[in-house]
């Protein structure tokens, strides 16, 4: 594949990467703000959901950003939204802040940063980053 060609995907890529970030970011926030969901198979099943939700919003910034301190930066963004998305469905009804959900979140979060450490993820972020001067 020329240099052009993979220039191109890598583009592509980096734009979908963004669109399933911001995708998520609004399914978070439409799904913090509806009423809570009346079943729950489990006890604290919700925290949980919290964990995985928190875990892969840092997916998408972990491959979009090339500098790890956009990264870990992205990642206090996260944990920030978390705790306004609590705060606000304290102000909401059938909802509460929750102490536990924002200890889940920063569970997730946490979890990611420590995950990709992983010799294998360094690798595949690399796909999606091409430096100008050596394609």
């Amino acid at each position: 594949m020329n240099n052009a060609r993979q220039i191109k995907r890598q583009q592509w890529c980096r734009l979908a990467l963004w669109l399933l970030l911001a995708g998520q970011l609004l399914a978070m926030t439409y799904l913090a703000v509806k009423p809570a969901l009346a079943v729950m198979t489990f006890s604290n099943s919700d925290k949980l959901l919290h964990f995985i939700a928190y875990f892969t919003l840092m997916i998408w910034p972990f491959f979009l950003f090339k500098q790890q301190s956009a990264f870990l930066k992205s990642a206090l963004m996260a944990f920030m939204y978390g705790i306004m998305i609590e705060l606000m469905q304290a102000t909401l009804p059938n909802r509460f802040c929750s102490m536990a959900d924002i200890a889940a979140n920063l569970t997730g979060i946490v979890l990611l940063i420590t995950v990709v450490q992983c010799s294998i993820l360094q690798q595949a972020k690399q796909w999606f980053h091409v430096d100008a001067a050596n394609p």
